[in-house]
């Protein structure tokens, strides 16, 4: 179990992954959820997730209209675009300007900034492009890892019960439909553990979802830092 493992007494878990989880393992570099993610992901626990969850990252029908298409083309296209300005003449730091407040693209330009700082031997816009193209390979990688590394599963039961609950303190249908995805699993998968980045619908009404589905514990995903409680 891995530091910052927010199991405790409870002993090993099975997983729940929501949507955060999986981009923010997959975009570990460039999303604010990335460090907790990789840490939950790489957990010893297994991987579990369901379809929405699925459809949401990676789309339908190999469409690669999921998120994962859209926030790696969004960063590609950003990066590309920090060299483009480098070969104009433009600083670094002015580039680096434009970005600010932007939450996938920060820590990235902050790596190239410590790479192109120590090989003063080399052209500022090498160095960006062997980020972009390490970058690259780097999500394609972590996307198979997620696909063969996670047990997806496919809901085909309604509970409208339980559903007719959540929906009157979870405000997203899509989220509702997560947690009874998640709930399916737990029904085969005992002591599901639900893990998720989303405080505001899913770790907010954690003692809701756990009165009545039959997951034993959500876990935020901000308990997998070090040093969390």
């Amino acid at each position: 179990m891995r530091a910052g493992s927010p199991q405790g007494d409870v002993g090993q878990l099975p997983y729940f992954l929501d949507s955060n989880v999986i981009i923010g393992y997959i975009f570990h570099a460039t999303d604010h959820w990335g460090r907790a993610a990789v840490l939950a992901f790489e957990d010893p626990e297994p991987n579990h997730s369901g379809f929405a969850v699925q459809r949401e990252c990676f789309g339908l029908c190999d469409t690669g209209m999921g998120k994962v298409r859209t926030i790696q083309k969004a960063v590609v296209r950003a990066l590309r675009r920090v060299i483009y300005n480098l070969k104009r003449g433009r600083p670094l730091s002015q580039i680096a300007a434009n970005f600010d407040g932007d939450d996938h693209f920060q820590e990235i330009l902050a790596e190239i900034r410590v790479v192109a700082t120590g090989q003063s031997n080399r052209t500022t816009d090498a160095v960006v492009l062997e980020s972009l193209q390490a970058f690259e390979v780097e999500v394609v990688r972590r996307q198979e890892i997620v696909r063969t590394n996670c047990a997806w599963h496919r809901r085909t039961a309604y509970y409208p019960d339980i559903s007719a609950v959540l929906n009157r303190d979870i405000s997203d249908g899509d989220d509702v439909t997560v947690v009874l995805d998640a709930h399916d699993i737990a029904l085969t998968v005992p002591d599901l553990a639900y893990v998720s980045g989303d405080y505001n619908h899913i770790v907010r009404h954690a003692d809701m979802i756990l009165t009545h589905t039959r997951i034993v514990r959500v876990l935020p995903l901000g308990r997998f830092l070090p040093g969390s409680s």
